[in-house]
């Protein structure tokens, strides 16, 4: 079975490529997987949800009814996430 969750490098998100298009998410507590990943949800990281929040609590009960090892919560203050500019 194919996961719906796709993962994006912490690196990644604060290291912006000049010639791509971003949506900047700022100051939000961000699930990640056991690689310390970004999680998203959905067909691509470019269209996927991020599995983040601006209040830590939500972000924390999004974890206590299921059982996740090695997934953690953590604040990141600047997310830069690649646009598929051919979605619009």
């Amino acid at each position: 079975m194919k996961s719906k969750f796709w993962s994006m490098t912490i690196k990644e998100a604060q290291e912006p490529k000049k010639e791509d298009f971003y949506r900047l998410i700022k100051n939000r507590y961000w699930i990640l997987d056991e690689n310390n990943c970004l999680l998203f949800y959905g067909k691509n990281l470019s269209t996927g949800s991020p599995q983040c929040n601006s209040n830590k609590t939500i972000s924390e009960s999004i974890l206590k009814g299921e059982k996740h090892p090695g997934v953690t919560i953590k604040l990141i203050e600047n997310a830069f996430i690649p646009i598929d500019s051919s979605n619009f």
